[in-house]
């Protein structure tokens, strides 16, 4: 089955030229949740929607009505909106695609695309915290970034040497090892606990483990601490 773009009204709407914005359905649905907020802030309306068997079917409420008017309108799984003044169309993904399906909704998606014509395509996506390197700490000042982007936010804070591991001083990068109590019957298990054993363990590394932050300072900090911890033991 091919993906067909039905139009909302009678006539077929010209995205020819038109910047395209489309979620990936990812962590936190954070790109899904972000074109919400474009179309209810920019008060996009919809023109159409993607007739697709890779989704998932869903239906539901008008998720931006503002009047009781529109508030009886229905939306499926996705939905295609745009505004001809800001020559911006938005692709809106409510579902999951089908299991197996991915890549012929990959290969659907690519026809309507060229034959919209769009003129760029801005695709939102979202990863977990703990995939970022070590450069990518600085958040979005680093070189990373688009430029556009780090033009209109504010300079950034003067961050400390090692600001990835510890403070300034080697003596600053200790943890604070929780009170312990001498006589308890659950006493041995409470050392093995985490918050205590990961912190012993954590100060016991020398300055050369935590060292100072480098384009490779998570290898290499992985490569010493593991190290560090074997000769321990």
């Amino acid at each position: 089955m091919d993906t067909v773009f039905v139009p909302s009204g009678t006539s077929r709407a010209n995205l020819k030229g038109y910047t395209l914005i489309m979620p990936v359905v990812s962590v936190g649905n954070v790109g899904q949740l972000t074109i919400d907020l474009i179309i209810s802030t920019l008060g996009l309306p919809r023109v159409g929607y993607i007739h697709s068997d890779c989704l998932l079917p869903v239906v539901g409420n008008n998720p931006y009505t503002t009047t009781s008017e529109n508030s009886a309108e229905m939306c499926i799984s996705s939905e295609v909106y745009a505004s001809a003044d800001q020559k911006l169309a938005v692709l809106q993904i409510r579902s999951p695609i089908v299991q197996g399906k991915h890549r012929s909704f990959r290969q659907q998606l690519f026809s309507w695309f060229k034959e919209s014509e769009f003129s760029r395509i801005v695709v939102l996506s979202s990863s977990h915290a703990h995939h970022r390197v070590d450069r990518q700490l600085v958040g979005m000042h680093s070189s990373n970034s688009p430029r556009l982007l780090r033009q209109h936010l504010p300079n950034p804070r003067p961050l400390p040497p090692r600001w990835t591991r510890a403070a300034g001083t080697w003596e600053h990068h200790h943890l604070h090892v929780p009170l312990q109590v001498t006589h308890h019957p659950n006493l041995e298990i409470y050392l093995r606990s985490f918050i205590v054993a990961g912190s012993k363990s954590w100060n016991s590394f020398p300055n050369s483990t935590v060292g100072e932050p480098s384009p490779h300072g998570l290898q290499r900090f992985k490569k010493a601490a593991h190290h560090h911890l074997l000769k321990g033991n």
